[in-house]
């Protein structure tokens, strides 16, 4: 989908430096330019507070996969 945001990720050593949410903030900024405004984004649950912090609601949803791996 092209109002999702995925596989976004940061070196562990950046982590804690406002990286990703810098990243963030630019791709938000760059889809609402081109008309994207309800925006989803597919995280892991330890990332959670992150993205909320940076505006992102939780939803209820469950993912499921084929395999564990």
């Amino acid at each position: 989908a092209k109002n999702a945001l995925k596989q976004i990720a940061v070196s562990t050593t950046q982590e804690g430096s406002g990286l990703c949410a810098q990243v963030v903030s630019v791709l938000v900024e760059a889809a609402t330019a081109c008309g994207w405004t309800h925006l989803f984004l597919y995280t892991k649950p330890d990332w959670e507070d992150l993205f909320r912090f940076m505006g992102f609601a939780t939803k209820d949803i469950l993912m499921t996969e084929n395999r564990e791996n």
